[in-house]
């Protein structure tokens, strides 16, 4: 029983170093290798959260925006009360404009973590986009109750209000 419980904890570790090595060779831009090595990681383990959201911040990292949001989904389905998960896709989609996916994700992030700044003030700027400026103001004020020296929130904020 015990040897069982080692030989589990022995490959989770040896998962969680190989994804660690993988991030640092992405880090060198080496994303060959690093996407190879992925590869291999998902072979030893397609079950974990955690392979899925560090390979979709590789995507990201490559331009492969679209892959990098299907990973963070797989996730997702995986791990649904993580917010950081649901707050990165959201600045995934953020960057390609859809902007409705990326409010529903920073919304469901603020809902799991309620003093969650960033995922105010990127809702914001994502309502700011649609044109729904009210809804904008709300959320950047939500970030400055959170931090009233954030100066992202100020900034835009400001930019709203002088417009």
């Amino acid at each position: 029983m015990i040897n069982g419980v080692l030989h589990n904890i022995s490959g989770k570790i040896e998962i969680i170093n190989l994804v660690h090595s993988a991030i640092k060779i992405a880090q060198e831009h080496n994303y060959d290798k690093s996407s190879k090595l992925y590869a291999k990681i998902f072979k030893m383990c397609s079950d974990n959260a955690f392979i899925f959201y560090q390979y979709g911040l590789f995507c990201e990292t490559t331009g492969d925006v679209k892959k990098a949001i299907n990973e963070l989904t797989e996730a997702i389905k995986l791990a649904p009360k993580i917010a950081a998960i649901y707050y990165d896709r959201g600045t995934m989609f953020q960057s390609i404009d859809h902007f409705d996916f990326a409010i529903d994700d920073f919304t469901k992030a603020i809902e799991i973590y309620p003093h969650f700044l960033d995922a105010f003030h990127n809702r914001g700027v994502s309502y700011f986009h649609q044109g729904k400026k009210q809804l904008a103001i709300l959320d950047f004020e939500a970030a400055l109750k959170i931090d009233p020296t954030d100066e992202n929130s100020l900034e835009n904020l400001r930019v709203i209000k002088t417009n």
